[in-house]
């Protein structure tokens, strides 16, 4: 088995259900891999998980008037009973 075979698969065993860390480790090119590939399947798989927990992944940028907008209270839109 050659390295770039060996760090997919520590990749897999590391992160299992997660096919966006699956899918980064198949980009990344066997000659930019260390002799001991299980320390980079570690370190790629953990930096991963950890951006994709953080909250710049789970709340889209926006820009400043979008969020200066969104925290304005909205106007009720009156019923035509009053």
């Amino acid at each position: 088995m050659n390295r770039k075979q060996e760090f997919i698969e520590a990749v897999q065993l590391m992160a299992p259900k997660n096919h966006f860390i699956f899918q980064t480790a198949q980009l990344v090119p066997e000659e930019d891999l260390p002799p001991i590939v299980g320390v980079a399947a570690f370190e790629l798989a953990a930096t991963l998980e950890t951006l994709q927990k953080s909250w710049r992944f789970r709340i889209p940028i926006t820009s400043e008037r979008d969020r200066t907008n969104a925290l304005r209270p909205r106007r009720r839109a009156r019923s035509s009973s009053q």
